[in-house]
């Protein structure tokens, strides 16, 4: 499974996901402005779609991307649902992994 695709479209979902107010009042942490978190979420899904498209080319890049997304969704909501502070924990150690395996691919 393709790594890094996956790893940033798990850390734009935790991104929207902490725009939320609901989410937002059981991390119990401080967190940028809702709106930062949700141009934030943007920018990591729309560099998970760049990381697919380099991957898999441009005709089946953005089809693996919604894959993916909903791959790491499916993955958010069940860890969610049972520990909401891990799901978001794991949104920047899943951002650390995916950079240094773009960048140890060149």
């Amino acid at each position: 499974m393709p790594l890094e695709p996956f790893l940033l479209t798990y850390a734009g979902l935790a991104s929207f996901a902490a725009s939320t107010a609901r989410v937002r009042s059981d991390l119990r942490r401080d967190l940028p402005d809702p709106m930062v978190m949700k141009i934030m979420g943007a920018l990591i899904l729309l560099a998970g779609l760049w990381r697919a498209i380099v991957r898999f080319g441009p005709h089946e890049g953005p089809v693996a991307w919604v894959g993916l997304l909903c791959l790491s969704g499916v993955a958010m909501v069940l860890l969610a649902s049972r520990r909401k502070d891990w799901a978001m924990g794991l949104s920047l150690p899943a951002l650390a992994i995916a950079g240094v395996t773009i960048l140890a691919a060149g």
